[in-house]
Order: structure tokens, then C-alpha cells, then sequence
């Protein structure tokens, strides 16, 4: 029997929320972890080290992340799927809330995409049809809501209530011909170790721009990715009219040089590398930097003043000059390494 109210762990704070895609499994992975009182660290470092630009995506432009998001392969989360045609909806949609509250209560966290032009809270709320990718951690019928996470108009990452009827229409009503449900569950036996091969290609590729995962037509990778975001930004800010600062991407650059930095220290730390602390301390500010790239641009926004943007590409430039400096000593320090913890 099913019980009416269920709250799966999430956290509403996890180590990336630059993409739903990328902060929904980390949300799910941080928050058991957390319970079993497991460090993520040495795992995590190991996977946005790398990044990617494609001048043809519509949305994602640029990305951090660039295999196993939802870390199947690590075997961390596992993943199963249900996938329904238009004709199937007049059967199957008064059986859809009570599909996702069963998937629930077996443990599994249920992700797909709706329309967000039927969710309270978001941008396009009763203004436009906007197919975006949600995740839902628990329900309470009392209160006939699912718990749900993700960015909200004002552009935070929070969490949020979803009603039974809007969640529905947000499935039915989709330019899309399918609903689709993921589920996806936690290992609880999953262990995070480093992996130094992994650390030492990852960083290796990074800095030679390229990548050994698939490689797709249109996409520039590494540090070629970086300069062709600043690219993006001045080209965007100094010809388009009216322009907008996009901060999905900036927040993703910050990320990464997040993640670097915690690579850097945690390999120095665990006395798999020998650094100087002022080579510790540039990758920080490398990452301080990125942090005033993102505020520099929602300054933008919010001033309209362009000139800005030559200080955003200054900085851009100082940080690829200390990388390229700091990073190849780092990969070839790996070179000399093979331990696995």
C-alpha cells in the first residue's frame, strides 16, 4: 500500500546548478551521501573538469559536463524509463500522478520535461510554452503537491510545490507527441574514489582542447571553448541590439574553475602532487575571477552598461594566462602517479 506522503533526499544545494540537468542527479547523489556521511569529493573532481562550446546549439552553448551526468557508469544512479505516444494519453492520464506517487514511494526520483507555461514560479507562467527538464523528490496528498526543485523567475535555484492538476497539464499540454518518466535510483552501495587516470585525461584534454567522449560536429572544446565563450560574450554584448549577458554560461565558467580548483588542493592534499601555495592560491583566484565575470555580467544586464564587457574579457584573459602556466605542471606531475584510493 502506498503511503500518502513521501519526501525523497534532496539537496537544494548541490556542488553545480548551472544546468537542471546537471544539479538533479547531484541533488539526489549530495543528499544520500550526506546521510551515509560519504565524501563526494574524491569522485566529483574527477568530472567537470573539462568543458565544451557549440556555436548550433540553441540553448546550452556551452557545457561542464561532458559524459555520464546522471553517473551510471560510476554506478552511482541507476536509470529506468517509460516513454508514451499521443494517442496513449485519453488511457493512461488519470493513472499519471498515481504512476509517479508508486515510483516514489519505491524510492525513485522521477525526471522528464514539461511545460513550463503551467508552473507557478517560473518565467513563462501563463506567458509562453517552455519545454524544460524537471525533477520530483516526494508528494503529499493532503496537500495534492509534488516537491520539486530547479530555477524559479528570479533566476535562484530553489525548491518549489507543484499542484497535482498543473503538473498534469504541464505533461499534456507540450509541443512534444510523448511523455517520457525517467526514474532514477540511488546505489546505496556506491563508493567514491579517485580516479587518476581519469583526473589526469580530463585535465590533460582541457588544456589541449579536445576530448577522448564523443565528439560532436560542431563543438569547440577546453580552452578553445573558453576563448570562444569570451568570444560569444563580446560579439553578443558589442553588435546585437538590446543584448543580454548570458548568465547560465557564465555561472557554468565559474563552476568549472570551481571544480579545477578543488581538483588542485585535493590532489595536493592528499600528497598525490606537491604544489606552491602560491600556485594554490592563483587557481583560487582563477576562480575568484570567474565569480566577478558572473557578477560583473548580471551588472550588465541590470545597467545596460555595455562597456563592461571589455573588463569581462580582460579577465578572461588573465585567467587563461595563470591556467596555462599552473595546469600543464599539474598533468605532468599525474604522470608520475597511479594511485587509486
Amino acid at each position: 500500500m502506498c503511503a500518502n506522503k513521501v519526501k525523497l533526499p534532496f539537496e537544494l544545494h548541490p556542488l553545480t546548478i548551472c544546468y537542471h540537468y546537471m544539479a538533479f542527479p547531484l541533488g539526489i547523489i549530495q543528499a544520500h551521501a550526506n546521510a551515509q556521511k560519504l565524501d563526494i569529493t574524491p569522485w566529483v573532481i574527477g568530472k567537470y573538469l573539462n568543458c565544451s562550446f557549440d556555436d548550433s546549439a540553441p540553448n546550452h552553448k556551452y557545457d561542464i559536463c561532458l559524459s555520464d551526468v546522471w553517473a551510471e557508469k560510476d554506478e552511482i544512479l541507476s536509470h529506468q524509463y517509460i516513454s508514451l505516444f499521443e494517442y496513449m494519453y485519453s488511457v493512461f492520464d488519470s493513472n499519471i500522478i498515481e504512476v509517479v506517487k508508486k515510483v516514489l514511494n519505491a524510492g525513485c526520483y522521477v525526471s522528464g520535461a514539461y511545460n513550463e507555461r503551467h508552473i507557478p514560479g517560473k518565467s513563462a507562467y501563463q506567458k509562453r510554452d517552455f519545454l524544460h527538464d524537471y525533477i520530483i523528490y516526494g508528494f503529499n496528498d493532503e496537500s495534492r503537491i509534488f516537491y520539486s526543485a530547479g530555477f524559479l523567475k528570479d533566476q535562484t535555484y530553489a525548491p518549489f510545490e507543484i499542484s497535482y492538476d498543473n503538473f498534469l497539464k504541464s505533461l499534456l499540454d507540450t509541443p512534444s507527441d510523448k511523455i517520457r518518466f525517467d526514474w532514477w535510483q540511488y546505489n546505496v552501495d556506491a563508493t567514491f574514489t579517485h580516479d587518476i587516470g581519469r583526473i589526469r585525461s580530463e585535465l590533460g584534454e582541457y588544456v589541449n582542447s579536445t576530448t577522448s567522449h564523443s565528439l560532436q560536429k560542431n563543438c569547440i572544446y577546453g580552452m578553445d571553448a573558453n576563448r570562444r565563450l569570451r568570444e560569444f560574450y563580446v560579439t553578443c554584448i558589442k553588435t546585437y541590439k538590446n543584448p543580454q549577458f548570458d548568465i547560465r554560461y557564465s555561472r557554468a565558467f565559474m563552476e568549472q574553475k570551481y571544480f579545477i580548483h578543488l581538483c588542485v588542493c585535493y590532489l595536493h592534499d592528499s600528497n598525490i602532487i606537491c604544489m606552491d601555495n602560491y600556485e594554490l592560491e592563483q587557481l583560487k583566484e582563477v576562480y575568484d575571477k570567474a565569480m566577478l565575470v558572473h557578477r560583473i555580467g548580471m551588472k550588465l544586464n541590470l545597467s545596460k552598461n555595455y562597456t563592461l564587457i571589455d573588463k569581462i574579457s580582460d579577465i578572461f584573459d588573465w585567467i587563461e594566462k595563470v591556467e596555462s602556466m599552473i595546469l600543464p605542471k599539474v598533468i605532468s606531475l599525474l604522470e608520475g602517479s597511479s594511485i587509486t584510493l
